[in-house]
């Protein structure tokens, strides 16, 4: 096993630990997190991208900074919550409630923690993964995974009507209709399994 998934292992169980103690909330921010990971990892390998462990890893941490937030302000985080499940965007409900925005806090935290540049740069992308530097590629993994989650409903933020065939990242990626159906069907059973694991 190496360095690299060692760390994706530590950081898995810690963040776990972090969740499990927030109840209800951080158990969907957990589901959110692995099953996002997990997903990340297929789509890269349905795309050719080398360094998987890193696309987990990207996909496992890309909300920290919900964490934190959720930690730190919980009743102003349910409220956004409620108006991103409204139809908001997660970035227009905590501008409007915070003045800044999750992502902000991830890329904070990241730098902290001496992550590497990609993975700072995916946390404070995967809204915007044009906006990325240097992991513009693995932002947009980042990105149609955390969507597919989304349209699933896995974690708290749930958007049906999200439309995985016409994501611009997507596009950018390559991916094909049967790679994104498969990616679906692959978090159908991964929730199943995430959730009967707790």
């Amino acid at each position: 096993m190496g360095f690299d998934s060692i760390r994706s292992l530590i950081t898995a169980a810690v963040l776990k630990g972090f969740f499990s103690a927030m109840s209800d909330l951080g158990r969907q921010l957990w589901e959110h997190s692995i099953c996002c990971a997990i997903a990340a990892k297929q789509i890269a390998g349905d795309v050719g991208i080398q360094g998987i462990e890193e696309v987990f890893l990207a996909g496992l941490i890309h909300d920290i900074g919900k964490l934190v937030l959720f930690l730190r302000a919980p009743g102003k985080m349910r409220e956004i919550v409620v108006l991103v499940n409204e139809g908001k965007s997660f970035w227009e409900a905590e501008q409007q409630l915070l003045g800044f925005t999750h992502a902000e806090v991830g890329e904070l935290l990241t730098n902290k923690w001496l992550f590497t540049l990609t993975i700072e740069d995916v946390v404070a992308n995967h809204h915007n993964p044009d906006c990325a530097r240097s992991a513009r590629e693995l932002s947009h993994i980042v990105f149609v995974a955390n969507s597919l989650c989304h349209k699933l409903g896995i974690g708290p933020t749930r958007r049906p009507e999200i439309d995985p065939y016409k994501l611009e990242s997507a596009k950018v990626l390559g991916l094909g209709a049967v790679a994104i159906s498969r990616t679906l069907e692959l978090l159908a059973e991964t929730i199943i399994e995430v959730k009967s694991a707790q």
